[in-house]
């Protein structure tokens, strides 16, 4: 490989190993400025930056005379770094070479980064007494300089994000502001070191794992906690503190994409969990709400984007339990800024009308849950205001079709929610409500069974019928069951199994034309007896199709129980209940307008709610759920979807 080392300018060996004076450091640097830099000028550089020559001190009061002089050196050609990455991007005839030298001395370089960056050294002439007085200035010095060393040359690039010591630069840069001091780069119109971390963990030739690596060794638990913490701390003064709309904008952006590529790490869970703990979804909900009172009307829109970015963030671990989600729709604030976004879209801009439509499908597809709907109602009705007013806005066919089917779908959940408000559902098979046709009533006081608090009973008479037919056999089983699983439980209580279970109902009446001619075509020969739609909530319902459970087959109840039984607690004590549902529905001792199905509905991370429901058509033809088997699955880790 042709070498054309050009004038040059000479080493000087000093005791320990090569230094370079900085009368020639003063050289060198009028050589870049005139387009003389050489291949000779590189190695010398270079040479100062030796890892074995970086002080190990940590006060710098114990270095040596030699440490001193090695590091007042070091610290100028760390500077002089960005010239040679300019000369290598300018293709000059002795690049490959350089390249090669770079990537020789990548350690030392990161090395050398991380004391000057430790004791603020940016100074480039004597004393050096003088160096170190700003952090401010070493910050924005040296992260320059890393940023272009990944963007110089993808090979240099490579070797940075195979570097565990640049792994560890960037934590720190990321990291070194304390709380209650502004953010640096705010004051700059650029964003280097978000920057320099998005880069990071960009996709391409990613450095994500080594960076989830040093954040687990560094400091224990506590490594990535901070890490987070700075993370969210970013994003509040982003869009509170930037000086320009534009500026917040980006770096709340490109914060978001840092938190994605985390979020798909193999660290994910511990993340996710730590940002809950962080209050993130409610620190950035203020931010993104701050940044609004600096957007003009032609900017408002372009804020659809982060908001959708951190529905997706709350909603990418299917954690149904909601209260994060709910939280967020619960403020009148956001639901104002979404609207007027929303109706604030040029005709042209595509981007935009389909983040608007996807956050209303996120907020569609976890409306199921009683704690939600309430929220979702709220938007359906001010929305009424802003887009069907007396003089409705300019909105694209697309998002007027989406904002139609989300008010449908409030609406259909609205009907079941009004049977909430006193808990109706009855644990007892036999209870005469739901068994007979005519409106017959016990004595209503709901009870839940001491023993276990695993069932709810309409009447004493219904606890007292079900303890002497099943319960008494299932009680000490179910008991154990809900000690173990009482911290998931909690979270599913009666009030939202009863909303769940008449919602099935009255997804089965909304949808029965439907099921009937997917079943005459699916199982052809079958009648409503013989046959159980399934439907899964993660999977949208009914809006991704049905599908069926035969029970024709004698082995039914395993069929029924797929995936069901717990690998810690199984519910087998539960078989002869289902059992007993299925014998009676198949043999028709169920009242004809009685049907069977069954629903899943995601509990967090780890579990399912899987509902066997009993639906009967009341007056109107609407359909009741008012029995219904509750069992709790593990859901399987092949399943547990990172992105809803």
């Amino acid at each position: 490989m042709p070498r054309n080392r050009g004038p040059g300018i000479n080493v000087d060996i000093a005791a320990g190993g090569p230094t370079v004076s900085l009368n020639n450091i003063q050289r060198l640097r009028e050589a870049m400025k005139s387009n003389r830099c050489s291949l000779s000028d590189v190695e010398m550089l270079l040479a100062s930056l030796k890892w074995d020559l970086v002080p190990q001190v940590d006060h710098w009061q114990q270095a040596t005379q030699l440490e001193r002089s090695r590091a007042e050196t070091a610290t100028s050609s760390v500077m002089l770094l960005r010239n040679i990455t300019r000369a290598i991007a300018s293709d000059v005839d002795w690049r490959e070479a350089a390249v090669e030298k770079v990537i020789e001395s990548v350690g030392g370089i990161c090395r050398w980064v991380a004391i000057c960056l430790r004791f603020n050294f940016v100074g480039t002439t004597s004393p050096f007494a003088r160096l170190g007085r700003s952090a401010k200035v070493a910050w924005n010095v040296y992260t320059t300089v890393l940023e272009g060393l990944l963007v110089a040359d993808p090979r240099i690039r490579l070797a940075l994000l195979s570097t565990p010591e640049f792994a560890d630069l960037v934590i720190y840069l990321w990291t070194m502001e304390e709380r209650g001091v502004p953010i640096m780069e705010l004051e700059l119109d650029a964003c280097p070191t978000t920057d320099l971390l998005r880069t990071t963990v960009d996709p391409v030739e990613s450095g994500l794992d080594l960076l989830v690596q040093r954040l687990a060794a560094g400091q224990g638990k506590g490594s990535m906690f901070r890490f987070l913490e700075c993370t969210i701390r970013r994003i509040r003064q982003a869009c509170k503190a930037a000086t320009t709309f534009t500026i917040g904008y980006k770096m709340l952006q490109d914060i978001f994409a840092i938190i994605f590529a985390l979020l798909s790490s193999s660290v994910s869970s511990r993340v996710w969990i730590l940002l809950r703990r962080l209050d993130f979804a409610r620190e950035t909900m203020f931010g993104i709400i701050e940044l609004a009172s600096k957007a003009d009307d032609l900017s408002v829109h372009t804020l659809l984007r982060p908001i959708l970015s951190l529905f997706q963030i709350v909603t990418i671990y299917s954690d149904r339990t909601v209260s994060t989600l709910e939280g967020l729709l619960a403020n009148p604030t956001l639901r104002e800024l979404y609207l007027t976004a929303v109706t604030s879209i040029p005709p042209s801009d595509e981007d935009a009308s389909q983040n608007a439509e996807e956050i209303l499908r996120v907020i569609s597809i976890h409306a199921v849950y009683p704690s939600l709907i309430v929220h979702a109602s709220n938007l359906r009705e001010e929305g009424r205001r802003y887009i069907g007013g007396d003089n409705p806005p300019l909105l694209t066919s697309n998002f007027k079709t989406t904002w139609d089917s989300f008010s449908l779908q409030v609406s259909r959940f609205n009907v079941p929610m009004q049977m909430v408000d006193s808990l109706t559902i009855c644990d007892n098979p036999m209870c005469l409500r739901w068994q007979v046709r005519a409106e017959t009533f016990r004595q209503s006081a709901s009870r839940q069974c001491s023993g276990c608090s695993s069932v709810v009973y309409c009447c004493e008479e219904c606890q007292k019928e079900d303890w002497n037919a099943l319960h008494r056999e299932e009680c000490k089983s179910a008991s154990i069951f809900y000690t173990r699983t009482k911290s998931v439980l909690l979270t599913y209580g009666h009030r939202t199994r009863q909303f769940h279970t008449n919602w099935a109902a009255h997804l089965y009446g909304v949808i029965e034309e439907k099921i009937d001619e997917a079943r005459s075509k699916m199982l052809p020969g079958h009648t409503n007896q013989e046959v159980v739609p399934h439907f899964d909530e993660k999977q949208g319902l009914a809006r991704n199709g049905i599908t069926f459970i035969p029970l024709r087959a004698n082995p039914t109840v395993n069929a029924l129980w797929w995936n069901v039984e717990n690998n810690t607690t199984p519910q087998v004590w539960l078989k002869p209940r289902v059992a007993k549902m299925v014998e009676d529905y198949r043999e028709g001792r169920f009242p004809p307008d009685v049907r069977l199905m069954q629903v899943m509905f995601a509990i967090g991370i780890h579990y399912t709610a899987m509902l066997l429901v009993a639906a009967r058509k009341g007056e109107g033809g609407r359909y009741r759920g008012e029995y219904g088997i509750f069992r709790l699955m593990e859901t399987p880790a092949s399943q547990r979807s990172l992105i809803t």
